[in-house]
């Protein structure tokens, strides 16, 4: 028998990037060939080091200017309790460049914690030590931080130039200490900002966010302080110390500021969207009270509404100030460039800068030859804005280039630099931007390089193919998408396979190709190889073209070349495939993909050995991690000429990213709350600031780190320095953690003479456990009785931990389990599930909260007490789905549970009003058409968020789900639950309505509604919709038919519609609808006529104001009246129950009904007549049996 061996090269889709809007406007588009070369790196294993040679441009964008005084704009109005407030986003992009071909990369939370970190006193020079108060006898400062509970709190630290190196021993001081905790979201930050003062270069200004009040919202404080050198004072004791600007209704506020000769300018995001500024004298006084930075837009445009992410720099290179937010698209960033050197009298220049992708979390840095920019994109983004015609409001462009992304973090960015004194770095110098890498939780891969440069020879150990008599390999080549195709492809040549040193099959395709199977692009040529530095002979395989020398077709495209069958059976000690390559692709993971995978079933099933973007994971080194700088060199004359350079890697000791996982956004503790707070871990946080002494330069940062392997936080802090031209290399380094409080959201800075001060964010609780302990199993289960509350001290920790209840209950009760931890703001995404006495699993609930709950991360069930009237209730972490614990548990947390047990409803009555909630809770209610209270009837089922409600003819209800599982779907009055109907469109149907037996529905198709037509469900389970006609509106949240006027309204609920809360009345014939009127309500998501003609309405959750209201709606204004709120956080369909067998609609069932039905008889779906709501047997036609079955629920009406 012989073994078969084939070898595949393959791509798979990872990413899509929007680039088409970026195409529009490119005016200038060069890349070259990347270099891959080796530097010189400070440390002892040099890393190899990637430039990428020409960058993409915008095309220029003219500034406005703003020539008033600042001191003329209306002021921002104080926020006042009920005031809307909201969360500023931070987006989450993919979590990983690249994967391992062998497994999946595991947070932290998955692995075994690392050891504390320890004093690193001679283990490596003596200028990178820890802090005294972090080495493992845990001593700490002098100081004032305490242990146990501090609210959110405000301090800094410093050190002299000549103390210790690797210690802040001046201090610990404070700003102020908080004496409340957040409550109402777990976002902290994103960052605060210390500044140096440029007059005398020594005082630092300091500026950050606590909580100010005891409902939770957050104040800021500005702060300057200096050190003795300085100006003789007390480190410790601000010279000032004032608050800044106030909430806003934005969480969080994105603090920042920086100090000029004559001003302090303070911004933070603002709650009705955008970013609040405000400008004070030297001494604290206010010269312009907090004022929307977009009332200095002028020129209309996406910037004259702003979003947030805030930043202020002074320039002191110019004397000029810098200010800046995003759009509300999140597509441009406005930038604010002072004329001169008065940031109130002086005018601004402004400019909008329209990116290619979606832009978070900006940073800015000044230097000589450009504003840099950094971005969280589809990759780590670095910009250039052009400095010298943005200072004298000429047009300006910017240049754009890409990091590759690190695997672990959902949410990354580069940090620029930003400079602070008088001297200039050294001519010619680039500019750095810095990130830390852990490289246990962000492990790099060993991966085909990409581009070569030369042709690249590779060595794969396939032992484990060995013994197989079906071994296959392939290589392949995948575009991903139809753009930036204008590279050179994909080469292959000298192809070996060895058993032990000796070669058992070799191909260098100088004789043709015996065997091997190309697809799509793959062929031999001898066209374009020749050329290509270190690879002499002629004849390779090649995925591209000839004719052109790159893979653009102009379509997506992709192939496969596969070798002939080889056979391993022989078996040996160790085989090894080698090959020659060059390949040279859009860089980066998934924009283009490469791989080489290898089959031993004789190409059944294949293992990725390695790609462009998967390979083998490199071996994390237990001592050490890693900062990385990237220098990009602008050319603003000729955008072929700039270059991105990195990264260039500085061994570090050995910290950890892994607070609470990688993800998470609640960590750290707050007294007297569950709400843990943002640890901000996937950054170098804000400024990275430079200095050029002349005898060397120095870049200073810092990032958090958990210091001891339990999610404490505490502040890695670092001095970087570079003399002359070697490369840059770490001075010192020190983790600031002096006590059991965590330390996070720092800023750092160095002063004129070498002295640094770092600004932070403090708070701790005390550590509570769970007296439930030990309930991990079902033998162990805490007895609990109905109702029952499980307090605020129940605890699943730490990962694995399993909490589990028996309840004893009366059998055939409903029992309600509702459990909440995101809404304490615990970091637990919990999985709730409901075991009988056999510890059968009966029901789960995982991100489905109760009823009128807007916190998705907490579960809910509702399950009938089993006749035994025993229930084990089961409390885990989100992946824990056999509820055993173990590796698959993913979060920890605290949690409260509450049990109630309840008479099952009864079934709901003619003219009985159901409503249901949508997103919040997703649940069927009880409506009181009088008052508008509603009581819960059942949750519904898992097909997603209910859209709308209509009754049949025949007494069934259905239900429409929204877009994403866009199904209809039979829903049991009584219970809620609901069964698959049929499918239509991945658009949501946002409102139904039956005439005369005809389904007619409101179709979001996104820039127009449609009405169309519901069909009956085909044998495929589709229910076709035939498109009547566009609607003229964005959104209809709900139709009601009016038979005594034989008229179908409608009423808008489209956010961004200017008619929205409308009333409309729409043509059956056209789709056309027209407005009557204004109901007053913004959001009006369903409607629905009553027996008595009046036409009710209910108030969708998007409504700022009135969501989850009932209202009346009269038909001849379209003015809508308030009944009253349901209880519950929005309406998104209405249904009355109906008589049973009215099949016109009039509430009575008579003659005209009988005549309806009788004309029905003998048509199937899809004639004409068919009428679904006679079909009472559920068949394709109507027959005398469902004419029986209407003649029962005729006698059973009294008018009848």
């Amino acid at each position: 028998m012989t073994t078969k061996l084939i070898v595949w090269a393959y791509v798979t889709w990872a990413s899509i990037r929007r680039r088409s809007q970026w195409l529009s406007f490119v005016t200038a588009f060069t890349i070259a060939t990347a270099l891959l070369i080796s530097a010189p790196m400070a440390n002892d294993k040099p890393s190899p080091v990637k430039t990428i040679k020409g960058a993409v441009q915008s095309k220029p964008v003219n500034p406005s200017t703003f020539d008033k005084d600042l001191r003329t704009l209306p002021k921002k109005r104080p926020w006042k309790k009920g005031d809307p407030t909201r969360e500023v986003p931070k987006i989450k992009r993919p979590s990983s460049q690249a994967s391992s071909p062998s497994k999946q990369i595991k947070s932290l939370d998955q692995e075994q914690r690392r050891e504390p970190q320890t004093d690193l006193q001679g283990k490596r020079q003596e200028t990178m030590v820890f802090d005294a108060s972090q080495s493992s006898s845990r001593q700490p400062q002098e100081t004032s931080g305490q242990a146990g509970d501090l609210h959110p709190s405000i301090r800094y630290a410093g050190r002299l130039s000549t103390d210790t190196p690797g210690t802040l021993p001046q201090g610990e001081a404070t700003i102020i200490d908080g004496s409340f905790s957040q409550t109402a979201i777990n976002r902290w930050g994103d960052y605060s900002a210390m500044s140096v003062d440029p007059t005398d270069d020594c005082t630092f200004w300091y500026t950050n966010e606590y909580v100010a009040t005891s409902n939770g919202t957050w104040g800021t404080r500005i702060g300057a302080f200096s050190f003795p050198t300085c100006q003789g004072n007390d480190f410790t004791v601000p010279e000032l110390n004032f608050e800044g600007i106030s909430f806003t209704g934005a969480f969080p506020p994105d603090t920042v500021g920086d100090v000029g000769p004559n001003h302090y300018i303070q911004m933070v995001n603002d709650g009705a969207g955008g970013s609040v500024f405000a400008i004070y004298d030297k001494l604290g006084n206010s010269v312009v009270d907090p004022t929307s930075l977009q009332s200095l837009w002028t020129a209309g445009g996406p910037c004259a509404s702003g979003l947030d992410d805030p930043i202020v720099l002074y320039d002191s290179l110019a004397d000029r100030w810098l200010m800046s937010e995003f759009d509300s698209t999140r597509f441009n960033l406005c930038v604010y460039i002072s004329q001169t050197g008065d940031p109130v009298s002086g005018g601004w220049f402004l400019y909008e800068f329209l990116g290619p992708e979606l832009l978070d979390y900006p940073k800015y840095g000044v230097w000589p030859d450009a504003y840099y920019v950094s971005s969280n994109e589809s990759s780590p983004t670095a910009y250039a804005l052009d400095r010298s015609r943005m200072l004298n409001g000429q047009p300006a462009t910017f240049q754009r280039f890409q990091a590759p992304r690190l695997s672990g973090f959902d949410f990354q960015a580069l940090t620029p630099s930003d400079i602070d004194g008088s001297t200039l770095p050294p001519a010619g110098s680039p500019h750095y931007f810095i990130r830390h890498r852990d490289d246990e939780a962000n492990p790099g891969l060993i991966t085909l390089t990409d581009p070569s440069s030369t042709w690249q020879s590779i060595s794969i150990d396939v032992s484990s193919a060995m013994g197989s008599p079906q071994v296959v390999i392939r290589f392949a080549f995948d575009t991903i998408d139809p753009v930036f195709n204008e590279f050179e492809g994909f080469y292959v040549d000298d192809v070996v396979l060895s058993v032990d040193s000796s070669a058992v099959f070799s191909e260098d395709f100088e004789g043709g190709a015996s065997g091997w199977v190309g697809t799509g692009l793959w062929h031999l040529t001898t066209t374009c190889s020749a050329p290509l530095q270190g690879h002499t002979t002629p004849t390779t395989f090649y995925y591209g073209q000839d004719t052109a020398c790159n893979y653009e077709t102009g379509l997506d495209n992709s192939g496969t070349l596969t070798s002939p069958v080889l056979d391993l059976s022989a078996g040996g000690s160790a085989a090894n495939l080698s090959l020659n390559y060059f390949l040279a692709t859009e860089q980066f993971c998934h924009f283009d993909d490469a791989r080489v995978q290898i089959s031993t079933d004789g190409g059944a099933t294949f293992q990725d050995l390695l790609g462009n973007c998967v390979g083998p994971q490199v071996e994390s080194d237990p001592n050490q991690d890693l900062l990385e700088i990237w220098q990009l060199q602008v050319d603003f004359a000729d955008p072929a000429n700039s270059a991105f350079t990195g990264p260039f890697t500085i061994a570090v000791s050995e910290f950890d990213s892994g607070l609470c996982g990688l993800t998470s956004f609640s960590c750290f503790p707050q007294p007297d709350t569950f709400m843990e707070l943002d640890p901000l871990r996937e950054v170098v946080m804000w400024r990275s600031q430079y200095r050029n002494f002349g005898s060397h330069e120095t870049l200073v940062g810092n990032f958090v780190t958990d210091v001891d392997g339990t999610d404490h936080g505490g502040i890695r802090w670092y001095e970087l320095r570079r003399t002359g031209g070697d490369a840059w290399a770490l001075f010192q380094e020190g983790t600031y953690a002096p006590d059991e409080s965590h330390r996070w959201m720092g800023s750092v800075a160095m002063d004129k003479d070498g002295n640094i001060a770092l600004g932070y964010s403090v708070s701790g609780a005390e550590i509570l456990s769970d007296p439930n302990e030990p309930n991990n199993n079902f033998t162990q289960a805490t007895p609990i009785t109905c109702p029952a509350f499980v307090s605020a001290d129940a605890l699943v920790d730490p990962l694995g931990d399993v909490d589990y209840y028996l309840l004893n209950g009366t059998p055939d009760l409903l029992v309600r389990i509702d459990l909440d931890a995101d809404e304490l703001g615990s970091p637990l995404n919990s999985l709730l599930g409901v075991f009988d006495s056999g510890q059968n699993l009966l029901a789960t609930s995982d991100n489905n909260p109760a009823p009128g709950e807007t916190f998705t991360l907490d579960s809910f069930l509702q399950v009938a007490m089993p006749t035994d009237g025993q229930l084990f209730i089961a409390v885990s972490s989100d992946n824990d789905t056999e509820f055993d614990g173990g590796a698959n548990a993913l979060t920890s947390g605290r949690y409260i549970l509450a049990v109630s047990c309840v008479q099952p409803p009864s079934p709901p009555q003619a003219g009985d009003l159901l409503g249901s909630t949508g997103n919040f809770g997703n649940a069927l209610i009880d409506i009181d058409p009088a008052t508008g209270a509603a009581t819960l009837r059942a949750p519904s089922g898992s097909f997603g968020p209910v859209t709308e409600l209509e009754y049949r003819g025949d007494g069934s209800l259905i239900g429409a789900t929204g877009a994403g599982s866009s199904v209809l779907l039979a829903i049991d009055p009584v219970s809620g639950a609901e069964s698959f109907k049929c499918y239509h469109t991945f658009r949501a149907l946002t409102a139904l309505e039956f005439v005369d037996g005809t389904l007619y529905g409101a179709l979001n198709t996104g820039p127009d509604t449609e009405l169309v037509i519901v069909g009956e469900p085909d044998a495929f389970g589709e229910c076709p919709l035939t498109v009547i006609g566009p609607t003229g509106f964005l959104g209809l949240g709900g139709l009601a038919y009016d038979l005594s006027t034989d008229t179908l309204f409608g009423c808008v609920s489209g956010a961004f519609d200017p008619s929205a809360g409308h009333l409309v009345v729409c043509d059956r014939v056209t789709g056309a609808c027209t407005s009557i009127g204004p109901t007053g309500f913004d959001r009006c998501s369903a409607m629905e006529f009553a027996p008595d003609g009046t036409l009710y309405g209910g108030i969708g959750s998007a409504s700022p104001d009135d969501a989850g209201k009932l209202i009346t709606i009269a038909t001849d204004t379209g003015t809508g009246t308030e009944i009253g709120p349901t209880g519950f956080p929005g309406i998104s369909g209405l249904a009355f129950v109906p008589i049973p067998g009215d099949l016109d609609d009039d509430w009575d069932v008579g003659a005209a009904d009988r005549a309806i039905i009788r004309g029905a008889l003998r048509t199937c779906v899809g004639d004409p007549g068919f009428i679904a709501e006679a079909n009472y047997d559920g068949g394709s036609c109507i027959t005398f049996g469902d004419y029986r079955e209407w003649y029962k629920l005729a006698k059973a009406f009294a008018d009848y």
